[in-house]
């Protein structure tokens, strides 16, 4: 089977929608964008969440990433590429950064933190049992959705997503076509899209 018989096989109908959807919200439609984030933000967040291990950040910055969708609408160019690749593009964009900002944070103010905490004996607030539990249970459901991709699928976009690779350098460092690399990365996603979407 072909590559591009590969991609057309797993690619649901609804993805013909996608472009023009990404139309809406570039001419301001809320709806279109209403409509985007419904297929889309499972996904999102589950890479977020993979990502950072952190709920409240992975929700917070899926919010980041469907307000920069909504507010540069015009950033997505039809002829470069699929709206899932420009909206997963954005992610794992926006994950660097976050994590890039997080060891800046921890490194600039481990001194500052540390002194006050044993100056005033203060702590971070400790999340609850419940906040626990629903935290646990999300991240479970990455992990198993994870768990459950093919090998070859998994090694190119934890490279990708959680190490911050191009897909040129996936593909040099796994010494495979950067096309193969593309298509793994796409079937990836669209799986664990209709998987963790079949499970809100």
């Amino acid at each position: 089977m072909s590559q591009s018989r590969e991609l057309s096989a797993i690619s649901p109908p609804a993805n013909v929608n996608d472009f023009a959807l990404m139309a809406g919200v570039r001419a301001g439609d809320a709806e279109a964008m209403a409509a985007l984030y419904e297929q889309y933000s499972t996904l999102v967040y589950s890479v977020c969440l993979r990502a950072l291990h952190d709920c409240s950040d992975a929700e917070d910055l899926v919010v980041e990433i469907f307000s920069e969708l909504w507010e540069r609408g015009d950033r997505f160019d039809p002829s470069r590429g699929s709206p899932l690749g420009h909206i997963m593009g954005l992610t794992r964009s926006r994950v660097v950064d976050r994590l890039r900002s997080r060891r800046s944070a921890h490194r600039g103010g481990q001194a500052i933190i540390g002194g006050v905490e044993a100056a005033d004996g203060m702590h971070e607030p400790v999340a609850g049992p419940l906040e626990d539990a629903m935290t646990a249970e999300r991240r479970g459901l990455v992990i198993h959705a994870m768990k459950s991709l093919p090998a070859d699928q998994l090694a190119a976009l934890e490279l990708a997503f959680f190490e911050g690779m191009s897909h040129a350098q996936v593909a040099e460092r796994l010494g495979q076509p950067l096309g193969t690399i593309k298509s793994r990365i796409r079937q990836a996603l669209l799986y664990l899209r209709d998987l963790l979407g079949s499970q809100d």
